[in-house]
């Protein structure tokens, strides 16, 4: 997906022990259904994809600009009929090496918002909660 750590020790460090950010990188998978570019991306500026294995989605975001940047995110590539749990890694803006994660349920009519720190990123973990919502 991204390259988030060198060794073993660098992720013990990013990643503590029992912690939801690692829970959602231990689980990325290496094999790959579909890969969708996203909107926001741009050559040098902004990577935005989402990848889905199985049920399963995962976003990725990378900001390879010298500048912060927003960008929004319209999740109308999940299945229109499902829920998902949704595990967010944000960058903090107070810290340069940190990230918050937030826990919250998504449908493909959500739309996610990131702020990226100059060099930083993002990264969702979307997994059907097992609530199936009707077709509009």
């Amino acid at each position: 997906m991204l390259h988030w750590v060198s060794n073993p020790a660098d992720m013990e460090a990013a990643f503590p022990k029992d912690s939801p950010e690692r829970e959602v990188v231990r689980n990325i998978p290496s094999v790959w259904e579909e890969t969708i570019v996203l909107p926001p991306s741009a050559i040098g500026e902004c990577a935005a994809f989402a990848r889905r294995s199985g049920n399963q989605w995962y976003i990725a975001l990378m900001n390879g600009d010298g500048r912060e940047r927003t960008v929004s995110i319209p999740l109308n590539f999940l299945d229109k009929n499902t829920a998902y749990q949704a595990s967010i890694i944000r960058d903090l803006a107070e810290k340069n090496d940190g990230w918050s994660v937030e826990t919250r349920k998504v449908t493909s009519g959500n739309t996610l918002s990131f702020t990226m720190r100059i060099k930083g990123g993002g990264i969702v973990r979307m997994v059907p909660s097992g609530t199936r919502h009707p077709a509009p």
